[in-house]
């Protein structure tokens, strides 16, 4: 003999709880018979009702829990969907062999559909996105580089934050001082996840001021986001690496 217990779903009477036959503070326990094809009808009302209010409360669990991108669910948001859906489907923790099932579908499927909205992982465009922001900034094209990075962009170079088009202000004005500014994109690792991508790589370049030329490296990254564009970038930094000094 086995028995089922809902504290939530049914009365004094057996049936579903009503004003004043409720038992809150009490489950109700019903007997069933042991073995293939034995199945009360009270434990099937109460795995319908639980089928009822897990598939209704799926729409507050996904709200519920932290996704704010396009992209597939990660560990902490299943935790999150799947306590969301054990709290609303059995809170009593009856039985949870009863509702894994129906987490399973409710984990899986939101995460195959976001990945579908994924774009293919493609380094080669991301690293142009790169190359095509210093071939813009070397000739001083604004609408070019306005159209490379988000408007929210923010890079950090020098010691200092620039936002929107400080940077390429500070690098025009000193291409009219006469200074001369060679980038390359050099030892690249790019890494995904779904439409963001993040890139580091070494700037190896020079600056020359038409007399004098000084090799000059930079420890480089940036961050960037899939749009209707293609990539764009989020966030750059840039840190300039200190020149050798001589030996003693």
């Amino acid at each position: 003999m086995e028995v089922d217990g809902d504290c939530s779903f049914f009365s004094k009477d057996g049936g579903f709880g009503g004003a004043g036959t409720a038992q809150p503070n009490a489950c109700l326990v019903r007997a069933r018979p042991s073995g293939a094809g034995a199945f009360h009808r009270g434990t099937f009302a109460a795995y319908a009702m639980k089928l009822f209010r897990t598939m209704f409360s799926l729409p507050y669990s996904l709200i519920a829990c932290p996704i704010f991108s396009l992209q597939p669910l990660d560990a902490d948001v299943r935790t999150c969907l799947l306590r969301q859906i054990r709290n609303r489907a059995d809170p009593m923790g009856n039985d949870m062999r009863r509702t894994m099932p129906l987490a399973f579908v409710a984990l899986t499927l939101p995460g195959i559909a976001l990945a579908a909205n994924c774009p293919k992982p493609d380094p080669a465009a991301v690293v142009k996105t790169m190359t095509d922001m210093y071939a813009a900034a070397t000739v001083d094209d604004g609408a070019k580089l306005a159209a490379i990075f988000t408007p929210d962009a923010v890079e950090f170079d020098g010691g200092k934050r620039f936002t929107g088009s400080a940077l390429w202000d500070l690098i025009k004005t000193v291409h009219a001082k006469g200074i001369r500014l060679v980038w390359t994109v050099q030892d690249i690792d790019v890494h995904f996840a779904c439409n963001t991508a993040w890139i580091d790589y070494t700037n190896r370049g020079s600056v020359s001021d038409g007399k004098t030329t000084t090799p000059v490296t930079w420890l480089e990254s940036a961050v960037l986001v899939h749009g209707q564009t293609g990539w764009q970038i989020r966030f750059f930094h840039s840190t300039q690496v200190p020149a050798a000094q001589p030996a003693k």
